[in-house]
């Protein structure tokens, strides 16, 4: 993460004008979008925490979605970007959830070792 002086220039800058910047590779804008998002992704990680997911796992998931977003919007779609950002974070959250229901990993980690006496 950037300094928090480092994104001023960023503060004025649309959402769209943000993503293009993520795009371009510059760090700050992403983190000027973070900043602008935290609120919605709390909320969004709020609905699946009741399906039993951690808060920060759900946080970061938000997160990567935004991300997402950032490096896959265009502005000549029909969407706005915080429409775009919202679809994204919770359709990462909803993967994560997937994942976790699966439960394909349960059987490895719930082995009983037959070398053990």
């Amino acid at each position: 993460m950037a300094a928090p002086d480092s994104n001023v220039g960023f503060k004025s800058l649309t959402d769209a004008q943000l993503s293009q910047r993520v795009r371009a590779g510059e760090e700050p804008a992403f983190d000027e979008l973070a900043v602008r998002y935290s609120s919605l992704i709390r909320k969004k990680a709020l609905a699946f925490r009741k399906m039993g997911l951690e808060p920060d796992d759900l946080f970061q998931e938000g997160t990567l979605g935004l991300l997402n977003a950032a490096l896959a919007y265009r502005d000549s779609g029909d969407a706005s970007f915080a429409t775009f950002a919202g679809l994204c974070i919770e359709r990462r959250m909803l993967g994560a959830y997937r994942s976790a229901a699966r439960q394909k990993h349960i059987p490895l980690n719930s082995f009983i070792s037959l070398n053990d006496e």
